[in-house]
């Protein structure tokens, strides 16, 4: 092999390696990632880790666990933190409402944590 054979198998990427394409999450059966998924603090978290595909994206109708969470941070205005508890309230029926219609999947546990200032 000659020193510029060498250089180019050192930088290639092996199929083992993040920067391969190869989504090695793509094994892992459903039921797996849907347990992992349930795992998350909140249903932000589940919202956001399911951003990452399609496939994780129809899983996060099937998590088992919906925990809601938000803290109120004293401010000035009255207006805006109802306008906070509003949208989070929203954010809430959103996500039941999609719930109803994705997923005939049980909620084993819902717990919704409004945290006073």
């Amino acid at each position: 092999m000659t020193g510029e054979e060498e250089q180019i198998r050192r930088h290639a990427p092996s199929s083992d390696s993040p920067s391969s394409g190869v989504d090695l999450t793509d094994h892992v059966p459903d039921d797996i990632l849907v347990h992992i998924l349930g795992l998350l603090p909140t249903v932000a978290d589940v919202l956001r880790a399911c951003a990452v595909s399609r496939r994780w994206g129809l899983l996060a109708a099937r998590v088992p666990s919906l925990r809601f969470a938000i803290e109120l941070i004293p401010d000035n205005s009255d207006l805006k933190h109802q306008n906070k508890v509003d949208r989070f309230i929203a954010f809430i029926n959103h996500v039941l409402a999609k719930r109803t219609v994705q997923s005939d999947g049980p909620i084993e546990e819902l717990s919704i944590f409004l945290e006073p200032d």
